[in-house]
């Protein structure tokens, strides 16, 4: 668990990381499901448990609806039980990856395809401007690995 805590604080402090926190107000909840999923990983690590992987999996989900990288805890969850016990333990931990997706299915049928028809909302050839949003994603990549610099866009 030390270990854990310790890259959860390095990467909450990052200089680069608190210039985020103070303009998303959204990102103090993902991170704290994120603290508490590390703190289960290393838990499920040392000691693994049926419970322990029900809530890793459902933090998943949670996180996963709260921000989109939320995504990646389940295939951490799935690598680590694949790691952990073996391929038969992972085939049985489908139940519970899919109890942790409910919550992100239930957002995208009655929130997104209610209001706009399609699941994962508007698309149209004018709203994709590939030039810029390459600009954009350049110019945050070296605003992160180079923080001393302020963002471009």
């Amino acid at each position: 668990p030390v270990f854990a805590v310790a890259c959860a604080l390095v990467f909450t402090l990052s200089r680069s990381m608190l210039s985020l926190h103070a303009n998303v107000s959204s990102d103090p909840l993902f991170l704290t499901f994120m603290f508490v999923y590390f703190y289960l990983t290393a838990k499920y690590l040392q000691n693994p448990s049926n419970k322990l992987s029900w809530w890793l999996f459902i933090l998943s989900g949670l996180s996963f609806l709260h921000r989109f990288p939320g995504i990646v805890f389940f295939a951490v969850g799935g690598l680590l039980i694949l790691y952990r016990e073996g391929f038969r333990s992972a085939l049985k931990a489908i139940p519970q990856a899919v109890v942790g997706i409910l919550p992100a299915a239930a957002w995208i049928v009655f929130f997104t395809y209610a209001q706009t028809g399609t699941f994962f909302g508007p698309r149209a050839p004018e709203m994709m401007l590939p030039l810029e949003n390459a600009n954009n994603s350049l110019a945050r990549m070296v605003h992160w690995f180079v923080p001393l610099f302020a963002p471009l866009a």
